[in-house]
């Protein structure tokens, strides 16, 4: 069984990944997560085969990536759940988009509007204590409250989003499973998948 070393900003959410990724890889990958501080601590990923959440992980850990590893930044889609709040937010409306860095919130922006999503005016808001236009009010995240600023009224929590379907066939090929593209579990997704493109256009 392959080992595989699963990054993120904290134990929390590496593990709320590491269970998305069991669902498709449980019977060939041993995952061992961490958080940044433990990275910080330790001078090489000993995985060949390592995961991380975004790119800034990648950033802070990349000088502990050994040539030979290979590597997997995921991305991540939207649930039914989280498309319906943002769909419901009423026209016109301009809200701060908060993730955890720049490239993040827009990679969620960009997928918002290529759902149909286009009566909404999103600003990116990575940081805490960061200028924004203070007459917005409302602010729309997925599960990143923390980075929210204290005086926004409304805050939208979307909830974490799933591993996408591309990520997981690039992470079985980066592992070598190559029957992960037909198997079950795949097909299972292509179904949600699509069951969820048909409901995002209604």
């Amino acid at each position: 069984m392959k080992r595989v070393a699963l990054v993120a900003s904290n134990k929390e959410y590496a593990k709320v990944l590491k269970n998305n990724l069991n669902i498709y890889f449980l019977k060939f990958i041993e995952i061992n997560i961490y958080d940044i501080n433990d990275v910080d601590n330790f001078n090489y990923f000993r995985e060949k085969y390592i995961i991380l959440s975004s790119y800034t992980i990648f950033q802070r850990v990349k000088n502990k990536v050994k040539k030979e590893a290979k590597l997997s930044i995921i991305t991540l889609s939207l649930t039914k759940k989280g498309f319906d709040m943002i769909k419901n937010i009423p026209y016109n409306t301009k809200a701060l988009l908060v993730n955890i860095d720049y490239r993040s919130c827009m990679q969620l922006i960009t997928e918002i509007f290529s759902l149909g999503i286009h009566h909404l005016d999103l600003v990116p808001y990575y940081k805490f204590g960061s200028d924004y236009n203070k007459d917005i009010n409302i602010a729309v995240t997925p599960d990143e409250e923390n980075i929210v600023p204290e005086d926004i009224n409304t805050v939208i929590n979307i909830g974490q989003r799933v591993i996408s379907f591309n990520s997981i066939i690039e992470i079985g090929m980066n592992l070598g499973i190559k029957d992960i593209i037909n198997s079950k579990e795949i097909i299972k997704l292509k179904k949600v998948l699509l069951q969820q493109t048909t409901a995002y256009k209604q």
